[in-house]
């Protein structure tokens, strides 16, 4: 016999798993790595058994582990760093011209603390272009569905403002909300640790570094691309 809230329990977790699988897997139409040959050493859904301390670590305490993995991602220069290395260039954030030249500790720092979502999305596209690697189709999926649980958590807030009776239904999916979003971030921060490993491992962490063209591309002066 099997107790009536395990069966509940089973069928909730069953739809959970149910909607991110039908959720498509394959690259943005526009996206500049799907070009990329080299893949992840682990992707995000292995990761929690792959570094399951690394992924508590980042899940629990994600400003401090976003600010190693760009340490450990820009192999400890911080002459190389920039605010979101670049990647989130909009209104009055200029990656290059927020004062990081003068202390770039400090600024990561803020960066992590006051845009950690940025931080960590920077910190994969970095490694993702250093070493030519293409996102896996689990992590779009995983990706993809965070994404859509965070934007429906901010609908259904925003209508519990109006509707009282959607305020418990709010708080309820805020709270999913929220253990989705840290355990996405946990599954990424692992990744980037175990990638991080194996080419420090290779000795990829010292020598020569040409930067790629995007790489290029994102430090030209604001208004202007670098020619291919």
């Amino acid at each position: 016999h099997v107790e009536p809230e395990r069966v509940t329990a089973a069928a909730r977790m069953a739809g959970v798993f149910a909607c991110c699988a039908c959720i498509p897997d394959g690259p943005v139409e526009d996206d500049p790595r799907r070009g990329f040959t080299n893949k992840w050493q682990i992707n995000m859904g292995n990761a929690p058994m792959e570094e399951p301390l690394c992924c508590l670590y980042g899940g629990l305490c994600p400003v401090c582990a976003t600010y190693q993995m760009r340490v450990r991602a820009l192999r400890g220069d911080m002459t190389k760093y920039s605010c979101c290395q670049g990647y989130f260039n909009m209104c009055c954030i200029n990656a290059g011209q927020m004062g990081e030249s003068s202390s770039p500790e400090c600024c990561l720092c803020l960066e992590a603390c006051c845009c950690t979502s940025c931080a960590v999305s920077a910190n994969r596209f970095y490694i993702m272009d250093e070493y030519s690697l293409v996102s896996d189709p689990c992590d779009n999926r995983i990706i993809r569905f965070n994404n859509c649980v965070q934007l429906l958590d901010c609908i259904v807030s925003i209508l519990a403002i109006f509707v009282s009776e959607l305020r418990d239904a709010a708080d309820v999916l805020d709270c999913i909300a929220k253990c989705v979003y840290f355990t996405t971030v946990g599954c990424m921060t692992a990744q980037q640790h175990r990638e991080l490993k194996f080419r420090e491992n290779q000795g990829n962490d010292t020598g020569a570094y040409a930067p790629s063209q995007m790489e290029m591309n994102r430090n030209a002066e604001p208004g202007k691309v670098t020619s291919s």
